[in-house]
């Protein structure tokens, strides 16, 4: 996927895509506990260019001169491997319960290529680095209802596990790894939703609670008063997010339709 922004001369390309293959498998048990198991390999690609176009004109004509932004043409590639494992169990034939845990990815060899003008560098040129990232884990936790044959409800709980991110070798990124340590938490998602059916009518409503990862970070700032200091800040990063949704559906018999 390409997408560009342009604007008076400043252009800004990014690409790359996300992928995962999965080998999964699963198992029941007397159709009552249900068990899956996913083996997933991840490829990353990432690639971005920014330049700004200014245009002088003089006594012979215009010109026109291109600057790229410090540390762009930037490129980026990593192929990772992940674990998860799961297990539905049904209570009775309306109320089930589920848990799944979702290991950290573990990315081998990111490779990274990008130009740059660094301090105490010479000049503008092209760097390459070679690291290891394990990414974070998460635990989840899922239960449903069906209230006769007119409404279902679904709730599940996610613990993100934000502090097992690391970067390696560890040697080299001991300032990363120390800020992951000392500024980022395990987070909770809560996603809640439900749908009453009234006939061939479908009526949809969601909620999601998304809680910050960053701990309350300390820095030394100026706040507008023209003296620095200590000061906490808890949202400075990005805050707890609330979502709603509401749809709508109407099943025609031989096609649905659905709005959201």
């Amino acid at each position: 996927m390409t997408t560009t922004y342009v604007m008076d001369g400043y252009q800004d390309e990014i690409s790359g895509y996300k992928a995962k293959m999965s080998l999964d498998f699963g198992a029941s048990y007397n159709d009552k506990l249900y068990f899956g198991l996913g083996l997933n390999l991840h490829d990353v690609q990432y690639d971005n260019y920014v330049v700004f176009d200014e245009e002088t004109i003089g006594e012979d004509g215009s010109s026109v001169y291109r600057y790229d932004l410090n540390g762009t043409p930037y490129s980026s590639r990593a192929a990772g491997f992940s674990l998860s494992a799961g297990v539905i169990g049904k209570v009775n034939d309306a109320f089930r319960l589920g848990l799944a845990y979702h290991s950290p990815t573990w990315y081998g060899e990111i490779e990274e290529n990008f130009y740059g003008d660094l301090p105490d560098a010479n000049g503008y040129d092209l760097y390459y680095s070679k690291y290891d990232r394990v990414s974070n884990g998460r635990l989840v936790a899922s239960a449903g209802v069906v209230v006769g044959k007119s409404l279902a409800l679904n709730a599940d709980y996610t613990l993100h596990m934000n502090g097992s991110t690391k970067f390696k070798p560890s040697g080299d990124f001991s300032s990363t790894n120390q800020f992951v340590d000392d500024y980022m938490k395990s987070s909770s998602e809560l996603r809640i939703g439900g749908e009453f059916r009234i006939n061939k009518f479908r009526i949809r409503a969601g909620y999601n609670y998304v809680q910050t990862p960053f701990d309350e970070i300390a820095l030394d700032a100026d706040l507008g008063s023209g003296t620095h200091s200590v000061q906490n800040f808890s949202d400075i990063l990005a805050g707890d997010t609330n979502r709603f949704s509401i749809g709508a559906g109407y099943d025609f018999g031989g096609f649905y339709l659905h709005a959201a």
